[in-house]
């Protein structure tokens, strides 16, 4: 039975995707071939070896299955031969050679139809198919489509008819009949169950959802599509998706969440080599920051996409110049045999030594005005290079220029912002209780405060009343001056809640502050509502018991005593409107011995650093807790900054921090 190369052809070329092989199955191939004995399983062997250079190495590929069609036609075997051809036409696609692609398909169609063998005929319909499809031939390619989808269907062969559908949905697709296309690739959806090939599809529906400008069910098809590459570690896959949804956040005004997406993109692809998905994304990454006006970060990516952009051209170009060198060489090589051979009929017998040396001549001049056309193309690609480089440096010289008149209607405008934002700070911090005031009547302890920018979205807030210590961390929606306005806020809240004599639990505290927020805001869960709120969490010191209460909505406590860290889980959700809203819970926990306790918010564990720009994440931030949660709590804070401003190094802070850490 002929291979099935269809299975990811004409979609994965579609979308520019690449299917990495393994060099383990490559050896173990090859020791199959070196113990084979049967000469047509070393023709399968030969052809699968060809198939997995496909992706790497052409000229490997090319030399396997050449000693794939000689067994095969030395054995005579129209089975192998129809294999072997096919794997050819494959080898030639990917060469870029697409007449001799066509030229060998058609060989293994008339072979399949000798031996009237219905799956190698769908096969080569579709493998045709697909060559006319990146010839541009879309009529072409939908008429052998579509032969190839009635024959899979006579034969009951789902998975054929599956990858018919997806072919034919790409067709309509570049034929701009969105609706034809998206009613293909539904159909395929059904029948299809190969990972790479759904998330494919659900890309492709995406893809014709953002055409449509319906960015939500986009999103929904691309988070599909990301969920299936992640399970089954389709890496490729999962980079250009991320390349995908970043551009839909872009579009859909998202600018934090495209820049998130752009990044993880530009991860992925760095760890593959993948440099045409690298160069999206600093593609990307340059016009996402020029939408936010950040023109320093949009010029970096900028220059950082010319060069990859350069890169990729230049090897291509030095790709098609070694081509047409070694075509040179062959023909100039073959004119020469052909003048020895003349040469020698001279010389044997001495007649027509006029007409002989004509075509010496001919030959000569032949082979001098292929020098010479050489030559041209040569200067042609230089030329175009030149003016490709003289274009991208005017280029940035206008970048440049743009740069500098932002700049200075930027620095104006900031000058004015920042006066403005300094007093709002001033404000904020006359709400904060001071370090030093907490201190008199808290446990030894430390807080850890760092706004993104010049105001905090992020606050910590205490109070001493009746006997109880009161400490919480609160994680405002927003950072900056509208996560200002809400920490402020709650700060106003918290103390009007606390004002009476009544000593309410952590828990108490927290729906009360949801009901406030709520009615104060006018909360009701529609979409042009407010839906502003705070993640936080609150510790109770009862003075004299063994005991503290703890409540969170979202962010958790962690507990740190010996080699291990309790955590104790939020509830999951918000201190705003929610449509699963429950009473908080209250927690008791006993106090042991020399316990730390950490409050915090999530701008730490989300920070980007390091030397790969990953999230600093949860797992981190226990190891480092415990790496010195034994130290005094000033060294604790100090190393907690320290790590923090290592770990971003040249890397925006993303969010504001806030770390209350306790010591019982």
């Amino acid at each position: 039975m002929k291979s099935k190369f269809t299975l990811f052809f004409c979609i994965c070329s579609f979308l520019g995707f690449e299917i990495p092989s393994q060099d383990l199955k490559k050896d173990s191939l090859l020791q199959l071939y070196i113990n084979e004995k049967i000469d047509s399983n070393k023709v399968d062997i030969l052809s699968d070896l060809s198939w997995e250079y496909c992706f790497s190495n052409t000229d490997s590929a090319l030399y396997y299955v050449e000693k794939a069609i000689k067994l095969s036609d030395e054995m005579g075997n129209l089975r192998c031969q129809s294999k072997s051809y096919s794997q050819r036409a494959t080898v030639f696609y990917f060469k870029g050679d697409l007449d001799k692609s066509i030229s060998d398909y058609l060989a293994a169609l008339k072979i399949d139809e000798q031996l009237k063998d219905s799956v190698g005929i769908s096969s080569d319909l579709m493998n045709i198919g697909s060559v006319y499809f990146n010839l541009n031939k879309y009529n072409q390619a939908l008429q052998y489509y579509q032969e190839s989808y009635k024959l899979n269907g006579l034969i009951k062969d789902t998975v054929e008819m599956s990858t018919a559908l997806s072919n034919i949905g790409a067709i309509y697709l570049k034929q701009n009949e969105l609706e034809l296309g998206l009613e293909a690739f539904k159909e395929c959806l059904i029948v299809s169950k190969e990972p790479r090939i759904r998330a494919n599809l659900y890309q492709n529906i995406a893809h014709i959802y953002i055409e449509n400008k319906d960015y939500e069910n986009s999103l929904i098809n691309l988070q599909k599509a990301l969920n299936i590459s992640e399970q089954n570690g389709l890496k490729f896959n999962e980079a250009k998706i991320a390349n995908a949804m970043a551009n839909n956040y872009s579009l859909s005004g998202q600018s934090k969440l495209a820049i998130e997406y752009a990044e993880r993109a530009l991860e992925l692809s760095k760890e593959l080599g993948a440099k045409e998905v690298v160069e999206h994304s600093y593609q990307h990454l340059s016009s996402f920051y020029a939408d936010l006006n950040n023109y320093e970060r949009a010029y970096h990516y900028r220059l950082k996409y010319i060069d990859v952009h350069d890169t990729i051209y230049n090897e291509r170009s030095n790709e098609i110049i070694a081509e047409m060198q070694t075509k040179y060489d062959s023909e100039k090589k073959e004119k020469e045999n052909e003048l020895l051979r003349v040469q020698g009929k001279i010389d044997e017998l001495e007649i027509g030594k006029k007409d002989e040396e004509l075509k010496l001549e001919a030959t000569r001049r032949n082979v001098l005005y292929g020098g010479i056309a050489i030559a041209l193309l040569i200067a042609a690609f230089i030329f175009n290079r030149l003016r490709v480089t003289r274009r991208q440096k005017l280029l940035i010289q206008e970048q440049k220029k743009a740069v500098e008149e932002q700049k200075e209607i930027v620095e104006e405008k900031n000058t004015e912002i920042t006066d403005s934002i300094n007093y709002a700070q001033r404000i904020q911090q006359a709400l904060l209780k001071s370090e030093e005031h907490v201190s008199d009547h808290f446990p030894p302890h430390f807080i850890l405060l760092k706004p993104k920018d010049i105001v905090s979205g992020d606050f910590y807030w205490a109070i001493e009343k009746q006997g109880c210590l009161y400490i919480s961390v609160a994680d405002c929606t927003g950072h900056g001056v509208p996560g200002a306005f809400m920490s402020m806020l709650g700060i106003a809240f918290l103390n009007e809640i606390n004002s009476g004599e009544e000593l309410l639990s952590p828990a108490q505290i927290l729906d009360e502050l949801r009901g406030r927020i709520i009615r104060e805001l006018s909360q009701t869960g529609s979409l042009e509502g407010s839906k502003d709120g705070m993640d936080m969490c609150i510790i109770r010191l009862n003075k004299g018991r063994e005991n503290f209460e703890w409540a969170g909505a979202n962010n958790p406590l962690y507990i740190v005593n010996g080699k291990e860290i309790k955590e104790i889980k939020a509830d999951r959700q918000p201190v705003a409107f929610s449509d699963f809203s429950k009473p908080f819970t209250n927690h008791s926990v006993q106090i042991e011995e020399s316990n730390c306790l950490y409050m915090f918010s999530d701008g730490y564990v989300d920070q980007f650093g390091g030397a790969k720009g990953k999230k600093f994440k949860t797992k981190r931030y226990k190891e480092l807790l415990l790496s010195f949660h034994k130290e005094d709590m000033e060294v604790q804070k100090s190393q907690l900054d320290n790590t923090f401003e290592s770990w971003r190094g040249d890397i925006e802070q993303i969010d504001d921090v806030c770390v209350v850490g306790l010591r019982l």
